[in-house]
């Protein structure tokens, strides 16, 4: 579930990954991520064309391999999704809206005042978890 926190500094584009092994009390894993970076857009354009993508957990310092699975796009607001969820058209035109709002307010800012990580930082500490899930 991408989540869009339009800084004073830069845009920031949280990817919250929720992981339903548990329905009460999900498994939920998020990162802001700087829409700049080449790696970010690579992901950002495999999620647009095909709703989704794989994923592999790993555990501890030394990466051990824990599980792989698959994840699609959902965006909100929704109530808990069915099984399996499949990423809807809607849910990828609202996405490609939020990337456009990312993209105009970064164009917005002077590259002398863009600092990412200052923006990174207040969304780590200012997003609720369960923030956009209603």
């Amino acid at each position: 579930m991408p989540i869009l926190r339009q800084y004073p500094t830069f845009p920031v584009l949280g990817l919250r990954f929720i992981i339903y092994d548990n329905l009460i009390d999900p498994y939920i894993s998020e990162s802001p991520c700087n829409i700049q970076n080449a790696t970010i857009q690579d992901f950002l354009q495999a999620v647009l064309q095909n709703g989704g993508g794989d994923f592999y957990l790993y555990l501890g310092v030394n990466a051990e391999p824990m599980g792989f699975g698959s994840f699609s796009l959902r965006m909100p607001p929704f109530n808990r999704p069915g099984y399996p969820y499949r990423t809807q058209s809607a849910d990828l035109e609202n996405f490609w809206s939020l990337l456009a709002l990312a993209a105009q307010h970064l164009m917005r800012i002077p590259a002398a005042s863009r600092d990412f990580r200052a923006a990174a930082h207040f969304y780590l500490e200012h997003t609720s978890p369960t923030e956009g899930e209603r």
